[in-house]
């Protein structure tokens, strides 16, 4: 799993060695913009699969949710973000949301979580992330579980 972030702008190229030895890319949709001059997720897919066809791409997209694509999938997988507006929580600082959602998703991955689950548990962490003023920090998991049982009842 890797989130190379400022390191995107090497491109393609110089990332490439390490692309194949990878399962999940990870970058937000303007780093995908700048490192490959698009961030539609089957144009993403198709690129990466030259690097490494098993390889799945993560797309984040702040508000929007996230984007799983690429590594056989035969659709891009969609997840919102939690509507923060409905559970009566405001954003106040989105500074390391991106952070809080690669540790939750990682640690979900880790824990057995499937990948649905695991970019759920991810975007709810950035969310959670987005409702605090610290810079730093995420959800502990009893917060995570609780935001995510939240979200569930509105659904």
């Amino acid at each position: 799993m890797w989130d190379p972030g400022v390191y995107a702008e090497l491109g393609l190229e110089a990332l490439s060695p390490t692309l194949r030895h990878i399962d999940y890319f990870t970058l937000n949709q303007l780093e995908y913009e700048n490192f490959m001059g698009t961030n539609d997720p089957g144009e993403v897919s198709d690129i990466l699969a030259g690097e490494n066809s098993k390889l799945k791409a993560i797309i984040k997209r702040g508000g929007e949710g996230c984007v799983l694509c690429g590594g056989g999938l035969d659709e891009p997988l969609r997840v919102e973000a939690v509507p923060l507006e409905r559970l009566g929580r405001k954003v106040v600082n989105t500074v390391g949301c991106g952070d809080a959602f690669l540790g939750a998703f990682a640690a979900s991955k880790v824990l057995g979580y499937s990948d649905v689950d695991s970019l759920r548990r991810g975007c709810a962490a950035g969310s959670f992330k987005a409702t605090r003023k610290e810079t730093r920090g995420g959800p502990t998991s009893y917060e995570l579980d609780e935001l995510l049982l939240e979200w569930e009842g509105l659904e």
